[in-house]
């Protein structure tokens, strides 16, 4: 599709190095909220530099990055310690996976708005800033949450998976094309869930964002903020029958079949018609509001 250059290339020249401009104004006489950004890290030396870059490149000035690293030796922790002196905290040692390091990581933070990026994927340029106008415009708020592109593993976009003010399905708890790296919570919201269930291998963020969902009011954020890379090695898709079977076992979702698919499309295109957002999803799909937005 006709979008994906543009977007790709401004996506790799966003974490192609260090980049350092003067404080945008769009900072300037706001309160900031402190982001922590907990990063779970296990032998990505192939991809961790571009995340972590997709980090630091936000320039935001309360940023807390939290790097929980499970004892990589591909050389992850050279890079690592390449930009240790803007990490706030690193680790490595053996842990007991990616929940383990999560709740590691978020139990060790200070901020008041917490998210998590797994060093295979990447935050779109100024997704930072447009976290913190959201929740301070929305006082009420306990979270927002917007779209996510798809990349492979050179950092070519692939699509763009929207999802919808309306996403959470109460039946099944389970949220609509909503990606990790494009949720973000406020430190109370996170303790009232209990933070992160470390039992669970695959399917954590599932138990979190429902009970996001179904206890606080949140904030659609209908930008595309973070960018999910996807390759056959990786460990949803290696897990990908862990992470159905923690669903259906301990959250209560299910495997959506054919029929239901379609239905939540035909609902979401329901919303996005009611809200006024449907002349931009299409315009995004060609490539128009989503280039505005980069």
């Amino acid at each position: 599709m006709i979008f994906r250059p543009n977007l790709t290339r401004t996506l790799k020249s966003f974490v192609s190095e260090r980049r350092h401009p003067a404080l945008p104004e769009s900072f300037a006489g706001k309160r900031l909220r402190t982001i922590s950004v907990v990063m779970p890290s296990f032998n990505q030396a192939a991809f961790i530099e571009q995340s972590i870059l997709s980090v630091l490149n936000q320039n935001y000035p309360a940023l807390e990055l939290l790097i929980i690293d499970g004892g990589s030796t591909d050389g992850s922790l050279e890079i690592i310690r390449k930009y240790a002196a803007e990490i706030s905290y690193w680790n490595s040692e053996t842990d007991g996976g990616l929940s383990d390091a999560l709740k590691k990581g978020c139990d060790r933070s200070t901020g008041e708005v917490i998210c998590w990026l797994n060093t295979d994927d990447l935050f779109l340029p100024g997704t930072l800033r447009i976290v913190n106008d959201a929740l301070e415009s929305n006082p009420g708020a306990r979270f927002c949450f917007g779209h996510s592109l798809m990349i492979d593993p050179g950092a070519n976009v692939t699509d763009i998976t929207f999802t919808h003010r309306n996403c959470f399905h109460e039946k099944h708890r389970f949220a609509e094309n909503l990606f990790a790296g494009a949720v973000y919570w406020t430190r109370d919201a996170h303790d009232s869930a209990g933070g992160i269930d470390s039992s669970l291998s695959m399917a954590m963020e599932y138990a979190l964002f429902a009970h996001l969902f179904e206890n606080f009011e949140g904030v659609f954020i209908n930008q595309v903020l973070a960018a999910f890379r996807k390759y056959p090695a990786q460990k949803s898709q290696v897990l990908m029958d862990v992470t159905r079977s923690e669903r259906i076992e301990r959250v209560g979702t299910i495997a959506p079949s054919r029929i239901l698919r379609l239905g939540w499309a035909l609902k979401r295109a329901v919303h996005w018609t009611i809200d006024g957002n449907l002349p931009a999803k299409l315009r995004a799909r060609l490539g128009r509001s989503l280039r505005q937005s980069l």
